[in-house]
């Protein structure tokens, strides 16, 4: 049985334009999307999402000048800090930790809340650089940013702590760059293999494995105080222009600090497999 018929609600002209309503709300109802309550008498409240928190950056880069090769597992912490009170430590308002960062000049990021600055305060970035926990580099001197006119850029210049100093200016004898070194990396073609032989005869021979077959370099080294200058002065047994590649032994590391980067990508670090107390 069909029952037929039309009522008024207060504040509808017409009868079609409630029965227009309650069908529209009827089809919202049924798909899940808010209704105005006409049928079921609990309007759906619009939602109300959070705004998107509002940040601001500082940007920069970070470097030192001093010939050092940083290693693959080296860390750059880098803070932005509320300075602005002497007699307590500075707040840290954000900070960003770098890994695997290459090497020196390395760009760096900064977000922060601009509801935590305070335009009467002074704000700086400290970086450092760490090696398993212990800082070899450090800025010595505030890097100011963002109030009292200072700019949301920073070029932060690092300085080698005095305990990596005396590190560094040990002795080392020439023998000890003596030994074979390796690395593995993923260029254009696969996968390569290097292994680069130092020789107590000052010459060194560079080997690379891929895809296509192997590479064959050869040359001579020399010590330049801590430092290992390699020129390369033939490839597949044909003489080449000299190729210069200046090493640093840290450990059983040995990490190129001058170099052709384009030639030899941006992380030329090998790690010794054999020599100096290892076993073949």
């Amino acid at each position: 049985m069909a029952i037929a018929g039309s009522f008024l609600l207060p504040g509808a002209a017409h009868a079609n334009e409630v029965g227009s309503e309650m069908m529209f709300d009827l089809w919202k109802y049924q798909t899940g999307e808010e209704d105005t309550g006409l049928l079921t008498g609990k309007p759906t409240k619009p939602s109300t999402a959070e705004p998107p928190a509002v940040t601001a950056s500082i940007t920069g880069i970070v470097s030192y000048r001093e010939r050092v090769a940083l290693l693959p597992n080296d860390v750059i912490e880098v803070q932005l800090l509320d300075i602005s009170r002497q007699d307590a430590p500075a707040a840290v308002i954000a900070k960003q930790h770098i890994t695997q960062p290459g090497q020196v000049p390395i760009p760096f990021k900064l977000a922060y809340d601009p509801a935590k600055i305070n335009p009467a305060h002074k704000y700086a970035v400290l970086a450092r650089i760490l090696s398993n926990g212990q800082v070899r580099f450090k800025n010595t001197s505030p890097c100011y940013v963002i109030t009292h006119g200072h700019p949301n850029t920073a070029d932060v210049l690092l300085a080698m702590t005095a305990s990596e100093s005396a590190e560094q200016s040990k002795p080392l004898a020439g023998s000890g760059f003596i030994g074979t070194y390796k690395r593995t990396f993923i260029g254009a073609g696969g996968t390569v293999e290097e292994m680069l032989h130092i020789r107590s005869n000052e010459t060194v021979e560079l080997h690379s494995s891929f895809t296509k077959g192997v590479m064959r370099e050869a040359g001579v080294w020399s010590q330049e105080g801590r430092l290992l200058a390699v020129t390369l002065t033939q490839k597949n047994g044909e003489y080449i222009n000299p190729e210069r590649i200046v090493f640093e032994l840290q450990g059983n590391t040995l990490a190129a600090v001058e170099y052709d980067r384009n030639a030899y990508g941006l992380h030329y670090i090998f790690i010794r497999t054999v020599g100096s107390g290892q076993k073949k």
